[in-house]
C-alpha cells in the first residue's frame, strides 16, 4: 500500500512537472511575442521620427510634388526589418474638417462633395453629406436625407466635430468605395535620402540610398532611456486611440478630419480638384497638373495664367485653396515577426515644435 502511495506521488509529480513545462512554453511564446512586437514598434516610432525630422527640415513657403517629403511610400531595411514609410499632407485630402466646423454654412463644399461621389461612380453622395452633416451638428434637426439620433439604434449619435475618419465610415452612405486607384505613387529611397541626417536616437539613410543602421540604437535597449532619447514633439505623444485595430479604408486617401480646412493645389489629386467648381474641367484640371509638376504654384492666384482659368471660376475657388500645407499624417509599417505593425501619427507643424494629434497603432 505504501509502494503505491509513492509510486502515486511520483506520477502526480511527474505530470505537474510536465503541466509546469507546457505553462513554461507557453510564457515563452508570450514573452517573444511582447518583446517581438516591442522591438517593431521601436522601430515603427524611429521611422516615424524619421519624418517628423524630414518635416521640420522643410522650411519653404510652397508644398508640392517636389518636395522631398512628398516622395511617395518609400520601402528600406531597418535593424533587419522591412519598413514602408509614407508621409501625405492632409491638404491634399477634401476637407471634412471644414465642413464639420461649419456645418450649417458649408454649402458650397456639400456641392463638391456630392460631386466627388458622383464622379467616382458612387450614388450615394447625398445621402452620405447629410448623414455626416446631421452626425456632427449639435442640433435634432433632420436634413432631407440625413439621420439623427433615432435612426441609429445601434449607435450614439455624436452631435459633434468628429476625432476620426473611422466614425464617419459606419454611416450610411459611405459603406461603397470609390473606384479611383490609389493617388499618391512609390518611389525611389534614394531620392529624399540625402536629405535626412543621422539623429542620436534613430537611423540616417545612406547617400547610395540603403540604410546606414550604425546609428540605430537596439530597440530592446532603446526603451530603458525612451523618452530622455525622443524630440521634444513625441514626448507629447497621446495614448494610442486604436490600438489593435486599424483604419485601412481607401477614403483615408480622399478624405480628411484634419487639415484646416483648404486643399493644396500643389498637391491634392487631380479627382479633388475636379470636384471642386462644376466649371472644373478635366482638361482645366490637367493644365493644373502639368504645370505644377513643373514648377509649383506660389500662390493661388497664379491659376489666372492659365489659359481655361476665367475670373469667375478662380472667385469661386480661391477662398478654399492654398500652397503650404501644415497638417500631415506620417506611417511606418513594419513587416517582421509576429506580424505587420502599423504606426500612423497625425502631427500639426503650423506653429513651433511639431505637434501630435494623433497616434495610431495596430
Amino acid at each position: 500500500m505504501i509502494l503505491m502511495a509513492v509510486l502515486g506521488t511520483i506520477l502526480i509529480a511527474m505530470a505537474l512537472a510536465a503541466r509546469m513545462g507546457e505553462v513554461g512554453v507557453d510564457a515563452q511564446k508570450l514573452l517573444d511575442y511582447s518583446l517581438n512586437r516591442e522591438n517593431n514598434y521601436q522601430v515603427a516610432r524611429s521611422a516615424v521620427e524619421m519624418g517628423c525630422r524630414l518635416l521640420e527640415a522643410d522650411s519653404g513657403d510652397t508644398d508640392s510634388f517636389q518636395d522631398m517629403w512628398a516622395a511617395g511610400t518609400v520601402t528600406l531595411e531597418w535593424e533587419g526589418k522591412k519598413v514602408a514609410v509614407s508621409i501625405v499632407d492632409e491638404e491634399s485630402k477634401f476637407p471634412l474638417s471644414a465642413m464639420q466646423r461649419q456645418p450649417d454654412n458649408c454649402e458650397y463644399l456639400q456641392e463638391a462633395l456630392v460631386r466627388f461621389f458622383s464622379n467616382a461612380g458612387l450614388g450615394t453622395g447625398e445621402e452620405a453629406c447629410d448623414r455626416f452633416l446631421d452626425w456632427v451638428d449639435a442640433d435634432s434637426q433632420r436634413r432631407s436625407r440625413g439621420g439623427e439620433g433615432s435612426d441609429y439604434p445601434e449607435l450614439t449619435i455624436k452631435d459633434s466635430p468628429v476625432d476620426s475618419l473611422e466614425e464617419i465610415l459606419v454611416l450610411p452612405g459611405w459603406e461603397q468605395e470609390p473606384i479611383y486607384p490609389v493617388p499618391r505613387g512609390q518611389q525611389s529611397l534614394q531620392s529624399v535620402s540625402a536629405q535626412i541626417e543621422l539623429s542620436d536616437s534613430g537611423a540616417g539613410a545612406s547617400l547610395d540610398g540603403s540604410l546606414d543602421t550604425t546609428a540605430t540604437p537596439n530597440p530592446s535597449e532603446a526603451t530603458k532611456s525612451d523618452e530622455a532619447a525622443l524630440p521634444s514633439y513625441h514626448l507629447e505623444a497621446p495614448s494610442a486611440q486604436t490600438l489593435g485595430q486599424g483604419d485601412t479604408s481607401p477614403w483615408r486617401e480622399w478624405m480628411s478630419v484634419h487639415s484646416p480646412g483648404l486643399i493644396n493645389l500643389n498637391t491634392a489629386p487631380k479627382e479633388i480638384l475636379l470636384c471642386l467648381d462644376e466649371s472644373m474641367t478635366q482638361t482645366l484640371v490637367d493644365e493644373i497638373d502639368t504645370r505644377r509638376r513643373s514648377e509649383a504654384f506660389k500662390n493661388v492666384d497664379e491659376l489666372r495664367n492659365l489659359a481655361g482659368m476665367d475670373a469667375d471660376l478662380l472667385f469661386r475657388i480661391q477662398d478654399y485653396l492654398c500652397v503650404k500645407s501644415q497638417i500631415f499624417t506620417i506611417e511606418a509599417v513594419v513587416f517582421n515577426s509576429p506580424g505587420r505593425l502599423t504606426l500612423r501619427a497625425t502631427v500639426d507643424r503650423s506653429s513651433g515644435p511639431l505637434k501630435v494629434l494623433r497616434w495610431h497603432i495596430f
